[in-house]
């Protein structure tokens, strides 16, 4: 019995995707991570999230991000990371308004720099 070759050719993709995360993660906290204040550091580390961190340091803490919109946060006009805190994430490259809208956390970026987050 032979699989479709459209089925092989993205879990092919989607694991291509997953390993450029992990090589760019290793590659940021070899060469970046150091760099930073003691506590972001410290936040990076634990996996959580401190107003002020820059995107890079919200992809080493949380990882890659479901899904990226833009939105308001009160009246701020804001870029919005949208995670899956109890499911497996799918690759940016593939998630669609749905994975948007399923997503139970989001982190809130004023000029590339974390303003707020909440769980849904």
């Amino acid at each position: 019995m032979s699989q479709k070759p459209g089925v092989v050719y993205i879990f092919l993709l989607l694991l291509l995707l997953a390993g450029c995360d992990f090589m760019q993660k290793q590659a940021l906290m070899q060469d970046r991570y150091p760099s930073y204040p003691v506590d972001i550091q410290q936040a990076v580390k634990e996996g959580q999230l401190m107003k002020g961190m820059d995107q890079e340091q919200v992809f080493l803490a949380l990882g890659s991000t479901v899904c990226k919109t833009t939105g308001f946060y009160g009246d701020k006009p804001v870029e919005i990371w949208s995670y899956e805190k109890h499911q497996e994430q799918v690759a940016e490259t593939y998630a669609g308004t749905y994975d948007c809208l399923k997503a139970d956390f989001r982190v809130y970026f004023e000029n590339g720099r974390v303003i707020g987050w909440e769980d849904q």
